[in-house]
């Protein structure tokens, strides 16, 4: 259920981040064409900004990116494709945009859409256990009053 609640706040920023570019402005590509109106200069990706379609598929493209990366990094097919264009787009965003933190903080929290058994795995692989280590799990509890408080405070949270 813990993992659920991080998948959904990580979730979120993306959807909101598209409703948010869903007005007249944005869908003209008025912002992004100001963004990138004013890198004409930058090497390899100058002549590219100078288009007059420039502004309108990066507006266009971030929104379609927003409101299509979830789904994607839900469904094991489409995991890798989505964090490959995650991962395009937000290094895109560092380096062109300049918009501080929040695209390398959104990249680093990527690995939460995958399943546990496979972090774990890639976690054993990058620091395996010492030589006679015994992994114990703890033993299995039924559903207790404070886990029902805590799905109930969690619904409320997600409304």
């Amino acid at each position: 259920m813990q993992w659920w609640k991080l998948r959904f706040q990580n979730g979120m920023t993306y959807v909101f981040a598209g409703i948010a570019k869903l007005d007249s402005d944005w869908l003209a590509g008025q912002p992004g064409g100001l963004f990138v109106g004013a890198r004409t200069q930058m090497p390899v990706l100058g002549g590219i900004f100078s288009s007059p379609y420039a502004g309108l598929a990066m507006a266009w493209g971030g929104l379609l990116f927003d409101l299509l990366v979830v789904p994607a990094l839900m469904f094991r097919r489409t995991r890798w494709l989505a964090v490959l264009a995650a991962t395009t787009f937000h290094l895109t965003n560092v380096t062109i945009f300049q918009i501080g933190v929040f695209p390398l903080f959104m990249l680093a929290t990527l690995w939460v859409f995958f399943p546990l058994d496979q972090i774990s795995r890639l976690c054993r692989a990058v620091w395996p256990s010492p030589r006679g280590a015994v992994l114990v799990s703890e033993p299995s509890r039924g559903v207790t009053r404070w886990d029902k408080i805590g799905l109930v405070a969690t619904g409320v949270y997600v409304v």
